[in-house]
């Protein structure tokens, strides 16, 4: 196994949770090789996680604890291939030190819900058997979202020479989700919390206040943005002088198949006032994976956009995985202008999140965006950016 560049061997220590790794098995210029490679944690501190491996390509994300970590790389070809002269596998080892900054502020996670919310989500039937669309899933899949976010974040900050800083999350000691094994076995761990938050409106208050936010007069536009800060400010209790980062999911977000919209769902993120604040709906909530394992499938998964039951945001959400791009992705650049960032001529705060998938696939399927066949192979080059002045 050897890297695409010194992001490993270069490292001292870094500051988040889960990492993303990518590099290459062999060298692709004299042979490519396809195959699995296997991430064996810490001490088996946490489940180990299997990652394709494209023309000799690899990306994965790998869980932390703090302190020193060392992480052995297995690599395997396919089953039915041989490598002439070579053993079967391959292994490496990787050191790395996480070490957590716990006295910057958090990026605090907040679902929001009406007062007389039942805490579902928008899923089509398939899912709703598969594996539910109730507040317990919907907390899972966010997590893993903002852990994306923080992934993504922290080696884009790494490439721009800024090393690996990054924004934190508050964390709890809670039954572990980052890892479907932890769930199934009910590991407890130390993982981002999301807060679970009630406004003072109903859930047909807030869609219908959607609705006047879309079609209404201008003191209408910023109705649903202020009512999360408001309900916010009151779960926090904030004080005089004090601030808070808080990214909102808008659980109670409804495709309307008779009016054709999304109802009680808005994109915004400011950065002023005491509380900095990105709101986002759970329309696409849906596609996202609820675990590290189900990263590489959600960002694979060319099942189209069924508008029986759930919404195709833009038109660029036509397939499941294009729908994590847009929730997953645009949640982000509203958490962009939470930190300050305006819009920019490229990147993530511009429209860039299209490609997300990208940061940590190696391939990428039939895109109904763009009407083609996607990319037989996905290089940091290809991926989505933040721009270097954010």
């Amino acid at each position: 196994l050897r890297q695409t560049h010194p992001n490993l061997m270069g490292m001292k220590q870094v500051h988040q949770k889960v990492l993303l790794i990518y590099g290459q098995v062999g060298d692709p210029r004299q042979r490519s090789m396809d195959g699995t490679l296997t991430v064996h944690h810490h001490q088996d501190s946490f489940p180990s996680t299997s990652w394709p491996v494209t023309g000799s390509h690899f990306k994965a994300l790998v869980h932390l604890v703090p302190g020193s970590n060392r992480l052995r790389f297995d690599y395997a070809p396919p089953k039915r291939s041989s490598i002439v002269g070579s053993p079967v596998n391959f292994s490496t080892w990787f050191n790395i030190n996480y070490l957590p900054l716990s006295n910057a502020p958090p990026l605090d996670l907040v679902i929001l819900l009406g007062k007389d919310s039942e805490g579902t989500y928008d899923a089509v039937p398939e899912r709703k058997q598969r594996e539910g669309n109730d507040l317990t899933m919907a907390v899972r899949k966010y997590r893993m979202a903002a852990y994306l976010w923080q992934a993504f974040t922290g080696e884009q900050m790494f490439r721009n020479s800024f090393g690996r800083r990054c924004f934190r999350f508050e964390e709890e000691w809670q039954v572990g989700t980052l890892s479907c094994r932890d769930t199934r076995a009910g590991r407890m761990r130390n993982e981002a919390k999301v807060h679970i938050v009630r406004t003072e409106k109903t859930v047909a208050e807030l869609r219908d206040l959607n609705l006047a936010q879309q079609y209404g007069p201008a003191t209408n536009k910023d109705g649903l943005f202020r009512i999360a800060k408001d309900a916010v400010r009151a779960h926090f209790g904030l004080q005089p002088g004090q601030e808070r980062y808080v990214a909102v999911l808008l659980l109670d977000s409804h495709w309307d198949t008779e009016a054709q919209t999304i109802t009680g769902h808005a994109a915004a993120g400011s950065g002023g006032d005491d509380i900095k604040l990105a709101i986002f709906g759970s329309h696409c909530l849906q596609s996202y994976p609820c675990c590290i394992e189900e990263v590489v499938p959600a960002f694979s998964d060319c099942t189209r956009t069924d508008t029986r039951f759930v919404a195709n945001d833009c038109g660029e959400a036509g397939s499941n995985w294009e729908a994590a791009n847009i929730g997953i992705g645009a949640h982000l650049h509203e958490v962009g202008h939470l930190f300050g960032c305006p819009h920019q001529e490229s990147g993530i705060m511009l429209r860039d999140y299209v490609r997300f998938n990208r940061t940590f696939t190696t391939r990428e399927p039939y895109s109904t965006r763009t009407k083609s066949q996607g990319m037989r192979l996905c290089l940091p080059t290809d991926e989505c950016q933040w721009h270097r002045l954010d």
